[in-house]
């Protein structure tokens, strides 16, 4: 017996639009039923005894994979992954996939086909004469190996699923140069190849895709020799010029080579590191600087008596292979390392005050979060005057508070600062003391 809001809602499902997923997934939820029936009656229990539509669906899916050999097992896994979109800070999806490229071009296409037809005839995979998709998005969540080779390895398949869309779009315009993969997004794409554990998941199209693009840089590194070597020999000039107009090569003779040190040669987007240049000149200015992917000045600092001169860099730059450098301004001495950044796994370091604006007396709230579970993080300020606030752990979510604070210092502009002891992450904000707020 409905009631007047089952009725409603009867009415609302009928005006919504069909799902083909649903069929199959009452289906799988039937079939496990009258194999729980008592005699010829369906019931609840034997309903329940299924585990519901879920666990009807994930028995379904693990027994028509148990029933592949080994090389089809490894095609299924390769198969239902490209019909799975997945989710950047949302929920992963179910993706409408190509089905010539789920099984043409595919390493095994003969393996795949097997795969795709038993999927397909348990009804676990709907399809048409150009595409497929999983049924329905209960099986990425109800099926336990499907969710484990999910998790096991998020960040590559989320490469993986960048490299198919580039390489179809890549193919549907004709193959134009203009849409090959370049810098950053080469190197993180082969870098993701060359992994043994990958090697067989790249299609052919995303094969032919790859090699393509190494193509188009080694005829861009092709290019740029000529200009390499005029570059060197330019450089070669200026410094014969300074060594001979500065007697650089006296200097060097009584003083150590310079060096540049950094305390990590690999870091993550949004974790700091420290640089330190050592065998400059006492008290001169020491540029820093930086060249890969991307390239900038990083500030001029004086170095200390003994020709020391140091930097904390917070990493904003994408992911990729980097030359810092160091350059003195008066002994013109210079000094590189290496540094590669890689992808991030945690959340950028953040600073929220209260308020951006106090008068003298009054309190404020300093919240940090995006630091390591546990780590302590010490909270200070610069400004007209400089000093030391607290220091608090932050709890299991990266997350701390100094709790109130009361402003006694003079008026001006101040940036408050939150540095993580353990990680070296580090954020700011800008907070104003006035006599009288506006």
């Amino acid at each position: 017996m409905g009631t007047g809001n089952g009725s409603a809602n009867a009415g609302a499902n009928a005006a919504a639009p069909y799902d083909p997923g649903a069929l199959p997934l009452l289906s799988h939820s039937l079939q496990g039923t009258w194999e729980h029936r008592e005699d010829r009656t369906l019931t609840v229990a034997g309903y329940q005894a299924t585990g519901g539509i879920r666990g009807a669906v994930a028995a379904t899916a693990e027994a028509t994979f148990q029933a592949f050999d080994f090389v089809e097992q490894q095609a299924a896994r390769r198969l239902l992954l490209r019909m799975v979109q997945i989710g950047d800070g949302v929920a992963d999806t179910r993706l409408r996939a190509d089905r010539n490229t789920l099984i043409e071009h595919s390493p095994d296409p003969a393996a795949a086909s097997t795969v795709f037809d038993a999927f397909a005839h348990a009804r676990l995979i709907t399809a048409d004469e150009d595409a497929a998709e999983i049924t329905h998005e209960a099986l990425l969540r109800a099926w336990p190996r499907l969710r484990g080779w999910i998790d096991a390895d998020r960040a590559g398949l989320y490469i993986h699923q960048r490299l198919t869309d580039a390489a179809q779009r890549w193919d549907r315009d004709g193959r134009p140069t203009c849409a090959l993969y370049r810098d950053t997004d080469l190197a993180v794409a082969q870098d993701w190849a060359q992994e043994p554990a990958h090697h067989d998941d790249l299609g052919t199209l995303e094969r032919d895709f790859l090699v393509a693009s190494q193509a188009l840089r080694a005829r861009q590194q092709q290019k740029s020799h000529r200009r390499t070597r005029q570059l060197i020999t330019s450089l070669v000039v200026l410094l014969v010029l300074s060594l001979v107009g500065g007697g650089i090569a006296l200097y060097q003779a009584n003083h150590p080579r310079p060096r540049l040190a950094l305390s990590t040669s690999q870091i993550k987007t949004g974790d700091t590191y420290l640089a330190t240049a050592s065998g400059f000149s006492p008290k001169e200015n020491v540029q820093f600087s930086w060249i890969g992917p991307t390239s900038n000045n990083i500030g001029v600092f004086p170095a200390d008596s003994q020709g020391i001169a140091t930097r904390r860099y917070l990493q904003k730059d994408p992911p990729g292979n980097y030359t810092i450098t160091v350059n003195g301004q008066t002994s013109r001495r210079t000094a590189s390392a290496a540094l590669r950044v890689v992808t991030g796994s945690g959340d950028t370091p953040r600073l929220v005050l209260s308020t951006s604006q106090i008068k003298i007396g009054d309190t404020y709230l300093a919240t940090a979060s995006g630091f390591l579970p546990g780590e302590d993080v010490q909270f200070s300020w610069t400004g007209p005057t400089s000093g030391t606030l607290m220091t608090s752990p932050a709890d299991s979510g990266g997350n701390t508070t100094t709790g109130t604070i009361v402003e006694t210092d003079d008026q001006g502009n101040y940036t408050i600062l939150a540095v993580g002891r353990t990680s070296g992450r580090v954020a700011t904000a800008a907070l104003q003391v006035v006599l009288d707020r506006n």
